[in-house]
């Protein structure tokens, strides 16, 4: 795949790539989807807003996702992004993106809401026909609470360096935002102040690269439901600063691709991943190693097959290991629940899944 390619799949329509229906001249639309079946042998759920356990799940990973997009004019557009993620009803589902673009000669200018162009696979994070795994590998991509899109602004100039790498440089801003989440049957209520980000990408020939900077303050409260109607306080935190870092690179060698990313924070994350993967025309084998540090501790291991029925549908089955350690507050890995005494911290997981766009 060379970065001609790979640069379309940054501009945020990642499903004109594959497959989209031009209503008219101004507007098309866009969808993608993924079924599966998956089980493990560990009765505790894994996987963030997937809670996957020892009892075969049809629905933990389903996903269902729109996309419009409309040209208003020769520089002015917008696009709507609307997904049923893992965790949502079909009744609910998320508004990932909606934002207005402005495009004038190499730079192009965001409002709204925006994908967190945090990961390699973060502009299409939910179109899993985009990439070879089922899920993203978690390690990475489950390590900041499922948090995927942001509110606020970005700009972005694309260019070359001497004709023959491709550059494209985003420096993003976030606005104050107030969220609460459920880590390990905890509630915990996140209030970000603005942040800061810096993404950039490279482009040469069949290798990608992406960096992203990102900074900002928050507060956090604990509380856990001790029964119906009681809630006990776990404390808080003032005026915490979050800072991340992220490196990723996508490398082709003929039919052979290799894929790696590492997130970096002081006090949270040393997490990262290597995967390898061949095509044979339709057919598609991968395995990916990966790991993560400080706030957690667990390594894995993914083997799976790809089968490409044409460019719109893919099948994937996949066997997952997962090693994890528990901390003294019974926390470990990928798991979502506290592990008892005598548990077992290690689970595999076994998936047959479907992956489209229309």
């Amino acid at each position: 795949m060379k970065w001609t390619l790979l640069l379309s799949s940054t501009l945020l329509l990642p499903i004109s790539s594959y497959g989209a229906i031009q209503l008219s001249d101004s507007f098309s639309l866009g969808g993608f989807g993924h079924v599966s079946a998956t089980k493990t042998d560990n009765e505790v759920p894994v996987f963030t807003n997937r809670d996957i356990s020892d009892e075969w799940c049809y629905d933990c990973d389903t996903t269902l996702g729109l996309q419009l997009d409309w040209q208003m004019t020769d520089h002015l557009r917008s696009s709507f992004q609307a997904v049923k993620r893992p965790q949502d009803h079909f009744s609910s589902p998320d508004l990932e993106w909606a934002y207005l673009a402005y495009d004038y000669k190499n730079f192009t200018f965001r409002a709204g809401r925006l994908r967190l162009p945090m990961f390699l696979m973060s502009e299409y994070y939910y179109v899993s026909y985009a990439y070879p795994w089922l899920r993203p590998p978690q390690d990475i991509y489950d390590s900041l609470l499922g948090v995927t899109s942001f509110n606020g602004v970005s700009a972005t100039w694309d260019g070359w360096i001497q004709d023959t790498v491709g550059v494209s440089i985003t420096p993003f801003a976030t606005i104050p935002n107030k969220n609460e989440y459920d880590v390990v049957g905890v509630d915990v209520t996140i209030d970000s102040d603005v942040g800061y980000g810096l993404n950039a990408n490279f482009y040469y020939d069949d290798t990608y690269v992406n960096f992203t900077a990102f900074r900002t303050t928050y507060d956090d409260a604990r509380s856990i439901e001790v029964m119906p109607g009681m809630v006990l306080n776990l404390g808080e935190n003032k005026n915490e600063t979050l800072t991340l870092f992220s490196i990723g690179i996508e490398q082709y060698f003929g039919n052979w691709r290799i894929l790696g990313e590492t997130l970096l924070s002081q006090h949270n994350y040393a997490n990262w991943y290597a995967s390898v993967d061949y095509s044979f025309d339709k057919l598609t084998p991968y395995i990916t190693y990966s790991q993560q540090r400080i706030s957690r501790s667990s390594r894995q291991v993914l083997l799976g097959l790809r089968y490409d029925v044409n460019q719109y549908i893919a099948f994937n089955i996949e066997t997952q290991y997962i090693w994890a350690d528990i901390n003294d507050a019974g926390i470990a890995g990928q798991f979502t629940d506290r592990l008892g005494a005598n548990a077992e911290s290690d689970v595999d997981i076994v998936t047959l899944g479907l992956v489209f766009t229309f």
